[in-house]
């Protein structure tokens, strides 16, 4: 998720306007949004959780 910001800011995109994510159930996904983009809300998808 580090790079993403990263590479998001690089190419003119602002991470702080992404308020919203959705993502798979794991422990690991949830962790690296927390820390990358802390204001954003997290939602899991279950239909990819195996």
């Amino acid at each position: 998720m580090r790079q993403f910001k990263d590479d998001l800011s690089a190419h003119g995109g602002n991470p702080d306007v992404i308020n919203h994510v959705v993502i798979d159930m794991s422990a690991a996904y949830a962790n690296g949004v927390a820390e990358a983009l802390p204001k954003v809300q997290i939602s899991c998808c279950v239909f990819r959780s195996t």
